[in-house]
């Protein structure tokens, strides 16, 4: 399906099953199936326990408008809001699952009307990139592997406030992250956890960034169905 924004438009894909959801926010440069299929074993999870699901790519990502370097936070904002506001009228509950870097929008998404949130590896620390691809160098923009990485896209998520925000939820919270991960740090995932008193944390000593084992990904799913439906 597709959602509209300012005249341009996101595409994804939605499985209603029942009337509650959970709306999936990809990583970096991610897509709506996300690295080796983990949003798409995930949302057919969800699916066998009746919980409906919402993917879908943010713009600049996947099939959806814009490029990449025109891409700012403050369209994934909105882009988000209109995804939420919508699944809200339309649904009894509706859940977040943010991977990545959707991990830290959803963190910004967590003033809205949201029942529990899923962070797997949340990549909260995001604008700290801007160090690694900008720092000695005046350029506006960074080639990263054919993608046009702007400096403004990273300094957005400084503005975000993401610990404040999160701070202020107070409903369930499930953390899911990986021994191995070179993309989000272990230690920063459980400094992040040590400052929400209602989230859990679930580690896993040998998974990389995008819980790849295969036996990691059933245990997640599991995880996370059990969480969504206590």
């Amino acid at each position: 399906r597709e959602w509209m924004v300012d005249g341009h438009v996101a595409r994804g894909v939605e499985e209603q099953v029942s009337d509650v959801v959970a709306v999936f926010f990809h990583g970096f440069t991610g897509n709506k199936t996300e690295h080796n299929r983990l949003f798409y074993q995930l949302a057919n999870r969800l699916s066998r326990a009746n919980i409906s699901s919402i993917r879908f790519a943010w713009f600049g990502h996947g099939e959806s408008d814009y490029s990449f370097a025109d891409v700012r936070v403050h369209m994934l904002q909105q882009l988000y809001k209109v995804i939420l506001e919508d699944a809200l009228t339309r649904y009894e509950k509706v859940y977040l699952i943010g991977f990545s870097m959707g991990g830290a929008l959803a963190m910004a998404a967590s003033k809205m009307n949201v029942s529990k949130i899923v962070l797997m590896a949340p990549a909260y620390h995001i604008s700290n990139l801007k160090h690694v691809y900008f720092d000695g160098t005046l350029d506006s923009t960074k080639d990263i592997g054919g993608i046009i990485l702007h400096r403004q896209f990273l300094q957005g998520f400084e503005e975000l406030k993401l610990l404040d925000k999160i701070k202020q939820y107070t409903k369930p919270i499930l953390i899911l992250q990986g021994g191995k991960d070179e993309a989000v740090k272990q230690s920063e995932t459980i400094e992040l956890h040590e400052q929400l008193p209602q989230s859990r944390l679930e580690l896993f000593p040998d998974s990389d960034h995008c819980f790849t084992n295969k036996n990691i990904r059933r245990v997640v799913g599991d995880l996370i169905v059990r969480f969504l439906c206590e």
